[in-house]
């Protein structure tokens, strides 16, 4: 299985920010520890049902920061702490869909 970070920078050494939805789940959970621990990761925002204390143990945890949402108010609450932020496509896709 590829990291993460080969996946989205291959053979490059930009920095990107990265915006997950479900961090508290178990794909979302190995999804924040590897980006924590990439270095071209450079800032990541979470959101999920709850905050894991775990994550502070990880090397990187510094450039996190964890939400806690409400799944039927995802569009309100995602969007609103994300003003101002430049989002890619697919997350503006994923609130507008659901």
């Amino acid at each position: 299985m590829q990291s993460v970070s080969r996946l989205v920078a291959p053979s490059s050494s930009r920095q990107y920010a990265a915006t997950i939805i479900g961090a508290s789940g178990a794909v979302g959970s190995a999804l924040v520890k590897e980006l924590l621990a990439s270095s071209h990761c450079s800032k990541l925002v979470s959101f999920g049902r709850r905050t894991k204390e775990e994550f502070k143990d990880y090397a990187g945890s510094e450039k996190l920061t964890q939400h806690v949402i409400d799944l039927d108010k995802i569009e309100e609450e995602v969007s609103s702490e994300l003003k101002g932020i430049k989002t890619n496509t697919l997350l503006t896709k994923f609130l507008d869909y659901y």
